[in-house]
């Protein structure tokens, strides 16, 4: 299949494991999808990142929850009371354009206690449902933000070896990292609102026949503004990449999903990071009218670590990582009216920064 050959599929088990022919062959289609598509698909995960249909289930339960105590988990974006600007829910929003409703956890999903400097909006602790009301549901999290995390050290260390920099090159700016675990969930019939999707008028493709069925763009094409995302999707899928040479030029090709399996992408920022050595892809998501979940980790550096220039990549002025997500976010709707970073301004001139490259 054409598909699979933009977008391979790759045991997860054989790229974590040690030197040998299993891990060479994986590092070298890994290697080759960070070149070109800048998606692959991981098999064959650890049981911490396996979601099966019951697990995603119990997860999702957090949309099922009252009015109020969904209010509660709310940003100050959405509920100006509420002390969370950046973690939390967001809701389905048509007059911002948002077309799901989504929560974010992070590193406290794993580290109670948190990471990183507590009046900095990035490192503010999660929104969590009261005690009581999900049982179960902060240790799902915290099993599946932990497998996430060593996903992200295995495939930055093929990273490493693909781009061929000393072992720990890249990695040592993901050490105490800021990275995100996010729920979300689409429209389900009866939701669905014209402003929020687009309809496809030749969904597959300039060479591919449109097909019958109504299908819907529910996130627009974009290219994520981080390092590497992985994504777990429900049993239709519905995520989309743009092909690159040859005869999937220009067109949508799916994203293959299956139980356990899970998308893999670049962004924007690891692709300046090493001169186009990785590349960061324009994907989409499109659907027919029913709802649709997803799980995507941002496997993101520590918000103090300094991004500099890899070898061989265009040079460029070093930068603060937490500096450039602020900025990025500020880009989305819901992520506008942010106020400053810090409680307490007068720290920004005095922080450190931790070196990441």
């Amino acid at each position: 299949m054409v598909t699979d050959e933009v977008i391979p599929l790759i045991d997860a088990r054989a790229i974590a494991g040690a030197p040998g022919a299993a891990r060479d062959s994986a590092d070298a289609m890994l290697s080759q999808a960070a070149r070109t598509s800048g998606f692959f698909v991981l098999t064959n995960v650890a049981p911490e990142v396996h979601v099966d249909a019951v697990r995603r289930a119990n997860l999702f339960q957090i949309f099922e929850l009252s009015d109020d105590d969904k209010r509660a988990l709310r940003r100050q974006r959405f509920e100006p009371a509420n002390r969370n600007r950046y973690r939390g829910l967001a809701p389905m929003a048509p007059e911002l354009g948002i077309g799901t409703e989504h929560i974010d956890f992070g590193p406290d999903a794993s580290e109670p206690a948190g990471r990183g400097d507590p009046d900095d909006a990035l490192c503010e602790p999660s929104a969590w449902p009261r005690p009581g009301l999900l049982p179960g549901f902060r240790d799902d999290v915290a099993r599946l933000y932990t497998g996430f995390e060593q996903l992200g050290r295995d495939v930055v260390a093929a990273l490493e070896r693909a781009l061929d920099l000393e072992p720990g090159r890249l990695a040592k700016a993901f050490v105490q990292g800021n990275s995100t675990l996010r729920l979300v969930r689409h429209p389900r019939p009866g939701e669905w609102d014209p402003t929020l999707c687009s309809k496809l008028e030749d969904p597959d493709g300039p060479s591919q026949p449109a097909v019958t069925r109504r299908r819907l763009q529910l996130v627009l094409p974009h290219t994520d503004s981080g390092c590497v995302t992985f994504v777990s999707q429900d049993g239709e899928g519905g995520l989309e990449v743009r092909g690159r040479g040859g005869s999937c030029e220009g067109r949508w090709l799916p994203v293959p999903a299956g139980e356990g399996w899970l998308a893999v992408n670049f962004g924007q920022l690891l692709e300046r990071w090493s001169g186009g050595g990785v590349r960061a892809t324009p994907h989409r998501v499109v659907g027919t009218a029913r709802e649709r979940t997803s799980i995507p980790f941002f496997y993101e550096p520590a918000v103090d670590a300094l991004i500099a220039p890899l070898p061989g990549a265009e040079p460029f002025e070093p930068f603060l990582y937490g500096d450039y997500v602020w900025q990025r976010m500020q880009r989305f709707p819901d992520y506008q009216q942010l106020g400053a970073r810090r409680r307490d301004e007068a720290v920004l001139p005095g922080r450190v920064a931790r070196t990441g490259s």
